[in-house]
């Protein structure tokens, strides 16, 4: 439910989270491939569906030439499409995303502790087969929020995205924001 505030924003009483994505980028590993059958025979249980994606595009890395051939971008989708355990050679993240309605958006602690529980598990699976450890590179917290577009309301939910020419139809917004860690 949407009301406005007296700043003339939107206020949410359910923030409009349609996905959380927690995950963390690491040094690549080589993880043969029948090892990834393995994985999923870990996660199988709370994952019953596994699929390939396209690989996560690097981040902050300069072009590098390949020694191997990269793996697939595995999901591990639980079964009822909410939960998603997404695992490349450079990259584990865990997400949960809205499916319906009225589906409740858990709560940030219930998240990070998913993501917790299922990486401990991915470090077992490399710790235990002596494929190497996870050295992190970067941490990614992700919120996807659903905002319904009326004509103009980019620029009143984000003013510094307000456009000039307020004829133009966005059909689409899209804005990602990185912040360096302080070391």
């Amino acid at each position: 439910a949407q009301a406005i505030s007296s700043t003339g924003l939107p206020e949410y009483r359910n923030l409009p989270v349609i996905e959380i994505a927690c995950g963390l980028r690491f040094h690549p590993l080589q993880i043969p491939v029948p090892q990834l059958g393995l994985l999923w025979e870990i996660f199988r249980e709370e994952y019953p569906i596994a699929t390939e994606q396209p690989l996560l595009a690097p981040v902050q890395k300069p072009l590098e030439l390949l020694s191997a051939i990269p793996l697939p971008r595995l999901w591990f989708v639980s079964q009822d499409d909410a939960r998603i355990v997404q695992v490349q050679n450079d990259a584990f993240f865990v997400n949960w995303r809205k499916t319906s309605d009225s589906a409740p958006t858990p709560e940030f602690a219930k998240t990070r502790d998913l993501f917790s529980r299922q990486l401990g598990q991915f470090e077992e699976f490399l710790s235990d087969r002596k494929l190497g450890r996870i050295v992190v590179s970067q941490y990614e917290l992700t919120f996807i929020l659903h905002v319904p577009q009326e004509k103009e309301q980019v620029g009143t939910v984000f003013p510094d995205f307000s456009w000039r020419d307020t004829t133009l139809d966005l059909g689409g917004f899209n804005w990602h924001t990185r912040f360096a860690h302080p070391a």
